[in-house]
């Protein structure tokens, strides 16, 4: 696969999330949060007022958010599974990347990545909007996590192929810049 050599491969933290309909303003719904590879496509620095500097990343990860609902579609309905072909970046008329998104951190290591992803299925766990929902609504949403962690082994799976580049200092600068 001559085009996976081609991008910097990363870790990334994948907001799994499906689409909401009337009832939540049509705003993505967030089902949890998984580590997986990635390709990173672009690195922005953002220089803010107060002199901090933000850096975004728009990643390319391999697979489509929709194959999580295929996958719980798959489960629930005793089908066996494939998650399909994996994406690669392409770019549009004017250069810009797609199908992207944009993430905070990358990371050299599936454990970086994997904590990375906990903190944040945790902080969903203790917000103050979780805590007012029905204890049903709790139940569902642990029972998806569990779902998104047997999807991560899945993908995990499909990308063994996808070697890491640590030869790439993106990591680094981004790091020192934080530093400042």
């Amino acid at each position: 696969m001559s085009e996976d050599k081609e991008y910097p491969i990363k870790f990334a933290v994948w907001e799994l999330k499906r689409s909401g309909g009337c009832l939540v303003g049509y705003r993505d719904i967030i089902i949890g949060y998984i580590p997986s590879k990635c390709y990173a496509v672009e690195s922005d620095i953002k220089y803010c007022p107060n002199k901090a500097i933000k850096i975004f990343h728009k990643v390319v990860f391999p697979f489509e958010n929709e194959e999580f609902e295929r996958f719980q579609y798959s489960l629930q309905n005793g089908y066996p599974y494939d998650i399909g072909e994996r994406i690669f970046p392409s770019y549009d008329a004017n250069g810009n990347p797609y199908p992207y998104e944009i993430v905070l951190d990358i990371y050299d290591t599936y454990e970086e990545a994997k904590e990375a992803a906990d903190r944040q299925n945790k902080a969903i766990l203790v917000s103050e909007e979780f805590q007012e929902k029905s204890e049903e609504s709790k139940k569902f949403f642990l029972k998806q996590l569990t779902l998104c962690q047997s999807f991560e082994q899945l993908v995990t799976s499909a990308t063994l192929d996808m070697t890491v580049t640590s030869e790439n200092n993106i990591t680094e600068v981004f790091q020192l810049l934080k530093k400042k």
